[in-house]
């Protein structure tokens, strides 16, 4: 679960799914997967996903509430 936490806050500082994976270095899919998981238990989405970019949804404040804010100046 902390791992998938890491990649979670990677994709929010990154805007991106191919950048937090390079920034964790692990793949693009394990970003997914993990990102997928913690929307999952969310029961919602958490991002918003544009042709250039993936952006934070009002939703993902309560997901990320314990490990502080991953990206300011962005919402």
């Amino acid at each position: 679960m902390k791992s998938n936490l890491r990649l979670f806050v990677a994709v929010c500082g990154t805007g991106s799914l191919s950048r937090a994976a390079d920034a964790c270095n692990v793949s693009q899919p394990a970003v997914t997967q993990a990102l997928g998981k913690r929307e999952r238990l969310a029961g919602r989405s958490l991002f918003l996903r544009q042709p250039r970019g993936m952006f934070m949804t009002v939703a993902r404040h309560g997901a990320v509430a314990d490990s502080g804010d991953c990206m300011p100046g962005r919402s």
